[in-house]
């Protein structure tokens, strides 16, 4: 591709992430206030696992059907399908059926389903008494997001990222909301009731966005048409590939149940801080990419494909690098500063940090892992994200069994990482030998690392003559800790700056 093509490229692909990467960091700002507020009202008790474990048997499906295999295989197929309404109504159609096969044991026997997931709980304990009851108004929130999975799917390729970057901020207003009143009440039916009302809003906001752009809106009677079948071949082979994924999640949540309590509070919590780079930066370029690279790939513009990978593996380069470090040496302090209440311990806080900085090892594995999953549906090859997703799956699953007796919650935590990496490399081989992928930019990746070991002695040098602890009151230790960020992501790219880093490959 001629070098004005390249550059115009990375200018459209500039605007188009920092637009999304802006109200994606809206919503995670929301999601830390949430998980604050949490922490402070909850901290790492029995009633927050109880939450835990109710969101996250929806979320695990939810990945699936509202952001994961079956909006990756859609994307693609919907670009090719030659009437496109008559092909989103049928796959909507399909959607509705599977949303139903699966919340209806949840929703009508949650005292069964629960005691698969967490088979460690007694069925005579309180945590799991509630639980039971309060699982059937949580679950809905699953069909609510694959809702809004099928509109953001039409809204994406229309090119109107907004309304997907937005709905975590509808969830995390809500779950706000709930923390209030449960200060008062202190009773967790506030946040069942707020999962559900973030949900039904998040519906209404999708649909009405879809309708603006003369979308699908309403599912179809489903038939097996032949685009349909090859859509849901795809579909079907693509659950199958994180279905393997989310696995590991669903077993990770059965060994926590034979965990000390707090030890899936202290997963949770860890996690959300990892997530945030990969939200604002991997999601968001993952959600753009995958619409261009499929029509790239339809016409065998294999070349042009590999232009737009080159530029979201420099994007995690770029800003999963220097966090990852960031996160590596300041995670206790940030983890304190956030969340160290009187019902978040001094000894949540350690636990919570030491499974943040293994978390931090695996981050721009994370992200690639993001920017990089939707290859082979935009290759309509979805059998081979099958194959790595079993290897990454079974290989994660074994470091943490055998590393369980010795590290506790921390091997869920290794185990991971250990598969995120994998995974990353796995995805390399596969377009290097699928595309003719080659990695270029030597230079700028050793300017970058020169930048980030600068930032990191600048961090040290913060962290020496300012002290974030001794701070009287929590608003000026967060307010402190955003000042030492600040300085030292101005260290990291003032010394790009000062090297005059080419930074044509990211932008």
């Amino acid at each position: 591709m001629p070098k004005s093509g390249l550059l115009s490229l990375d200018l459209m692909m500039l605007r188009m992430v920092l637009n999304n990467a802006l109200i994606t960091l809206l919503s995670r700002v929301l999601g830390f206030v949430r998980d604050v507020s949490m922490a402070q009202v909850m901290g790492a008790s029995w009633h927050m696992d109880v939450f835990l474990i109710v969101f996250k048997l929806p979320n695990f499906f939810r990945r699936l059907l509202a952001e994961g295999a079956f909006t990756q295989a859609l994307v693609p197929a919907g670009i090719r399908a030659k009437d496109r309404e008559f092909f989103f109504q049928q796959a909507y159609g399909w959607l509705w059926v599977v949303i139903f096969l699966l919340s209806f044991p949840f929703m009508c026997f949650p005292d069964k389903v629960l005691k698969v997931f967490v088979y460690g709980l007694a069925e005579s304990s309180q945590q799991y008494q509630l639980a039971v009851r309060l699982l059937p108004w949580v679950f809905p929130y699953l069909g609510c997001m694959a809702c809004c999975g099928f509109y953001t799917v039409q809204l994406n390729i229309a090119k109107h990222f907004f309304i997907g970057s937005f709905l975590p901020v509808l969830l995390n207003s809500c779950l706000i909301m709930a923390c209030y009143y449960y200060s008062f009440f202190e009773s967790l039916w506030y946040f069942g009731y707020a999962v559900l009302l973030a949900g039904i809003l998040q519906v209404i906001l999708c649909a009405y966005a879809t309708w603006r752009i003369g979308g699908v809106l309403l599912p179809g009677l489903p038939r097996a048409s032949g685009e349909i079948q090859s859509a849901l071949k795809q579909v079907s082979i693509g659950f199958s590939a994180q279905l393997l994924s989310y696995v590991s999640s669903v077993f990770d949540l059965l060994l926590v149940s034979y965990l000390a309590t707090g030890s899936l509070s202290w997963l949770y919590y860890s996690e959300r801080l990892m997530l945030l780079p990969v939200g604002v930066i991997g999601v968001v370029l993952a959600n753009i990419l995958l619409p261009k690279l499929s029509v790239l790939c339809q016409k065998k513009d294999y070349q042009g494909a590999c232009n737009i990978l080159q530029a979201g593996l420099f994007w995690v380069i770029l800003i999963g690098v220097p966090v990852m470090m960031g996160g590596l040496i300041m995670g206790d302090e940030i983890v304190m500063v956030l969340f160290s209440s009187p019902e978040f311990t001094a000894y949540d806080v350690t636990s919570t940090a030491m499974v943040l900085n293994v978390f931090m090892l695996g981050l721009p594995a994370y992200m690639l892992n993001r920017v990089w999953g939707g290859v082979s549906y935009a290759l309509l090859e979805p059998s081979r994200q099958l194959r790595i997703s079993a290897i990454c799956t079974s290989v994660g699953i074994m470091v943490s069994i055998m590393l369980l007796p010795l590290y506790g919650h921390i091997a869920i935590a290794i185990g991971s990482m250990v598969s995120a990496w994998l995974n990353s490399g796995l995805l390399w081989q596969y377009i290097r030998d699928r595309l003719g992928f080659r990695f270029l930019g030597c230079e700028q990746v050793y300017q970058i690392l020169i930048a980030v070991l600068a930032m990191v002695l600048c961090v040290f040098f913060l962290n020496h003559y300012v002290v974030v602890e001794v701070l009287p009151n929590q608003m000026g230790r967060i307010l402190m800790l955003m000042i030492k960020i600040v300085l030292a992501a101005a260290g990291y790219f003032g010394v790009l700056y000062m090297q005059k880093t080419k930074l044509s490959l990211f932008f």
